[in-house]
């Protein structure tokens, strides 16, 4: 299974970050909803969606995306970016977007089975 992550400010629609993750990639999000920092908004339905504030998202973004797995080797595409030597996932981040973000925003997390 391979998941997509779109995230977004909700009040603009800007997107701040995408990346796809295989089994296991949303664990970080559904550990977020059982501490209560984010909120599924609709699951059970393709797009599953989530919502957070940007303090409890941000820090997971900060220096690799939150799937990276043991043994993995990554390299900086010097776009934002991040790409998995070993397959085809590519994780971007949105610096300028990030960089606007207030602590209290809320933003959506879209997650799609890309499978």
């Amino acid at each position: 299974m391979v998941w997509g992550i779109d995230i977004k400010k909700q009040s603009s629609g800007e997107v701040v970050a995408h990346w796809d993750a295989d089994l296991g990639g949303i664990d970080w999000l559904e550990k977020l909803v059982e501490e209560k920092r984010a909120v599924c908004q609709q699951e059970g339905f393709y797009p599953s969606i989530y919502t957070a504030q940007a303090k409890d998202i941000l820090p997971i973004l900060q220096d690799m995306p939150p799937f990276v797995k043991e043994g993995r080797r990554w390299k900086e595409d010097g776009k934002n970016g991040w790409v998995d030597c070993g397959k085809m996932y590519y994780f971007n981040v949105s610096k300028d977007e990030v960089a606007t973000c207030v602590p209290d925003e809320l933003l959506c997390i879209t997650v799609w089975d890309s499978s």
